[in-house]
């Protein structure tokens, strides 16, 4: 999806609609998760959820964009921060995932708390990580491709 998007599947829309497909689905994703949960049934949204999917291809196209952008804006700085260390971030994130996952459960929180628990803290801590790791410019430049 990545090349699609790259060679200009999406570089024509509107970003107003581009913005309003991203909330929209990012809604379904949420009432769908929440639904679940309501009727006691075991369901995790995953990666592999399509309304989950076209948020996250939606918003990384807008975050394309932000490029021309003015660079002193610290929200500009944040997002370009992540998304240079994008692969680092998801190499990461599901290692803290595992760790964490006991962690949450035994906290007893209701699944839709504990999801977003889980995504801040395994956000967070991959970051962190990610940021103290490539200091090692072999890490890096070769593990993490993080391009200044």
């Amino acid at each position: 999806m990545g090349y699609y998007i790259n060679n200009e599947f999406l570089n024509k829309s509107n970003p107003k609609i581009l913005f309003g497909i991203s909330i929209l689905t990012f809604v379904i994703t949420c009432f769908i998760q929440y639904w679940a949960y309501a009727n006691n049934v075991y369901y995790n949204v995953w990666y592999d959820f399509v309304t989950l999917f076209i948020c996250t291809i939606c918003i990384f196209e807008l975050f394309t964009r932000i490029k021309n952008a003015k660079k002193e804006n610290k929200f500009i700085k944040i997002t370009n921060y992540i998304s240079k260390i994008s692969l680092g971030i998801f190499f990461m994130h599901e290692i803290f995932l595992n760790l964490l996952v006991k962690w949450t459960e035994k906290l007893e929180l209701k699944n839709p708390a504990e999801t977003l628990i889980l995504f801040l803290l395994a956000f967070s801590l991959s970051i962190i990580f990610i940021f103290i790791t490539s200091k090692v410019e072999f890490i890096k430049n070769k593990v993490f491709l993080i391009k200044d």
